[in-house]
């Protein structure tokens, strides 16, 4: 809709952002009317996680007609679609930038104005924090939320509420549902469903309840069950964009807490070296090999439960049968969601995300789609026998259990989950007698997970990593 330049404010000497219409623009009154009331809107904020508006004006266009033209702040930083494309963000960051985000949706929504249009494109983050930019789109709480004059739903369909796909009025809440988003993205490095078109995307929205926020370490419990709260289908059941930004806040700032300096050393000790001991390591000689001992045994006995725990968890399933169906029967591929970095994450059919090129599944299990794995996990022969552990070499030999690997056996089937990392894989997969493998997601990737059906009955089992060993959820 238009282009943002850089100027010099030649009457105050500072540089600021000019935004205009863009070339083939309709420079008609209603387009002046919706820049000018962006622009009365984004200056009734004053914020410091808002981009703040100096002035409005009109210049005559190539043809005398009048073209409005906004100036704004010019924030020094980067676009958060930038900041995901250099890769997985850090949940300190990420929970800080949301936490901008927030406070600023909340500063709006206190003033009756709501964004509509929350996405990584409009998120600036400089080094004083996160800022949020373009109100171009933004509606008064309470006025009906309906197509444009064109009959064209605005706002991005990666980020859209399901409420703003009816005829309704305009509610905060829409604006809390895209930063639910934004935070899930940015700590699973994912979204909540696997979607290749925006169809499949506004159905998500509309329909589908979005995957539970995977474990990721150094994002406390309260966190993760906002961001859920933020995802819920109805409005009424999402907390205020000032509530989360409290609690996004709080979370940010007690993990880059600095750790509190070691106690002092007891009344009537030497604070430095003690007798018997150099540069004050424990030495044979001096009496102070007691810790040695006890850590030594701590590590035996840790040892003796690993040992246990991959009896228990680490064999790989020796279930019959196979995974993958006979050469061409496809199998749905449940891909993990990514949209491309250098758009908005509307998506597209065919579009191109950050894990490799779009394709579209014939059935033959080729072409899996946006995010989806370059092909059948090691072990595994894609169209034969796929989805069972490959047999260890030598005649009689036997695998060996490996640390990070869990065997996963339900009434559906059973499954090998692997970790390397924070990545999951899927090591083989076998249904159970009566039951067929309705899809597979097989990673490598923050998630796997595989459906075991028989009629009505299906069962689902999911993973991902926790400290490089397996978390399973079994549905």
């Amino acid at each position: 809709m238009a282009v943002v330049w850089r100027a010099h404010d030649e009457v105050l000497d500072r540089f600021v952002a000019v935004k205009v219409l863009a070339p083939g623009q309709a420079v008609d009154a209603a387009a002046r009317s919706r820049v000018q009331a962006e622009a009365r809107a984004a200056a009734a904020l004053s914020h410091p996680n808002v981009a703040a508006v100096h002035d409005y004006g009109e210049a005559p266009g190539p043809f005398g007609e009048p073209v409005p033209f906004v100036v704004m702040e010019l924030v020094g930083g980067v676009s958060l679609t930038e900041v995901l494309a250099d890769g997985p963000v850090a949940p300190v960051e990420a929970m800080r930038i949301c936490a901008d985000v927030a406070a600023g949706l909340a500063a709006a929504h206190g003033r009756g104005l709501v964004h509509r249009d929350v996405k990584p494109g409009n998120v600036i983050v400089a080094a004083g924090g996160a800022k949020l930019v373009d109100f171009g789109i933004a509606a008064a709480v309470g006025a009906p939320d309906e197509a444009d004059e064109d009959g064209v739903m605005v706002g991005t369909p990666a980020y859209l509420a399901p409420e703003r796909l009816e005829d309704g009025v305009v509610v905060p809440g829409s604006d809390v549902y895209a930063l639910g988003l934004l935070l899930y993205r940015m700590l699973a490095g994912v979204t909540p469903w696997s979607a290749q078109t925006t169809t499949q995307m506004l159905k998500a929205h509309a329909y589908l309840p979005p995957r539970p926020l995977p474990r990721v370490e150094g994002v406390p419990f309260e966190v993760a069950e906002v961001c859920g709260r933020c995802l819920a289908k109805d409005p009424a059941d999402r907390p205020p964009a000032g509530e989360v930004a409290a609690i996004l806040s709080g979370a940010a700032g007690a993990a880059s807490a600095p750790r509190p300096p070691a106690p002092d050393p007891p009344t009537g000790r030497a604070a430095g070296p003690t007798a018997g001991s150099a540069g004050g390591r424990p030495t044979v000689g001096g009496g102070a090999i007691r810790p040695v001992v006890l850590a030594v045994l701590v590590a035996v006995v840790v040892a003796g439960l690993a040992l246990a725990s991959l009896r228990l968890f680490g064999a790989p399933s020796d279930r019959p049968g196979s995974a993958y169906p006979p050469p061409g029967v496809g199998i749905p591929v449940l891909e993990p969601p990514s949209f491309p970095a250098s758009t908005d994450g509307s998506g597209g059919p065919g579009g191109a995300g950050p894990s490799g090129p779009g394709g579209a599944q014939d059935g033959s299990g080729a072409g899996a789609g946006v995010g989806a794995s370059a092909g059948p996990p090691a072990g595994t022969a894609a169209g034969t026998g796929g989805g069972t552990v490959a047999p260890p070499d030598g005649p009689g030999a036997t695998e060996k259990p490996k640390p990070g690997r869990r065997s996963v056996d339900t009434t559906g089937g059973g499954a090998v989950v692997e970790c390397n990392g924070t990545l999951a894989r899927l090591v083989g997969w076998s249904p159970a007698d009566g039951y067929e493998t309705q899809a597979i997601q097989p990673g490598p990737g923050p998630w796997v997970q595989v459906k075991f059906r028989a009629g009505n009955n299906i069962v689902s089992i999911q993973a991902g990593c926790v400290n490089g060993v397996p978390d399973v959820t079994v549905r």
